[in-house]
């Protein structure tokens, strides 16, 4: 899987790949927020898939959405949907995203209210 972060988007790649929106990240040492996103390939993609593709982008999204309002139940269906999408190349994402709600849900329910889906990176 190839990641990017949202300043290397171009017109461009935008519009000869597919990008999913992965984590956002906030550098210590300037407090600067930026989106990753993961970059796929449109080749061989079949008549029959392009149809399926705009859903599970939009499921993608809605995950994404849902992850940072702490929607986990959404959360957790839409991954059951999703993994072995995409070839399976975001299937990694899934996985340790799914880590990462349930270790939540189970160690820090109480931290929910102060809970930021941004993760800060040293720099």
């Amino acid at each position: 899987m190839n990641i990017i972060f949202e300043t290397e988007v171009t017109p461009e790649i935008a519009e000869k790949y597919t990008l999913l929106e992965l984590d956002t990240f906030r550098r210590t040492s300037d407090g600067k927020v930026q989106k990753s996103f993961c970059v796929l390939t449109n080749e061989d993609i079949t008549l029959q898939e392009i149809a399926l593709i705009e859903r599970q982008k939009e499921l993608h999204a809605n995950l994404i959405k849902n992850y940072k309002k702490q929607d986990w139940n959404y959360c957790q269906e839409a991954l059951s949907n999703l993994y072995g999408k995409w070839k399976g190349e975001v299937d990694t994402f899934y996985t340790v995203l799914s880590k990462r709600i349930t270790e939540f849900r189970e160690k820090h329910p109480e931290d929910q209210k102060d809970w930021d889906h941004i993760i800060t990176i040293p720099q």
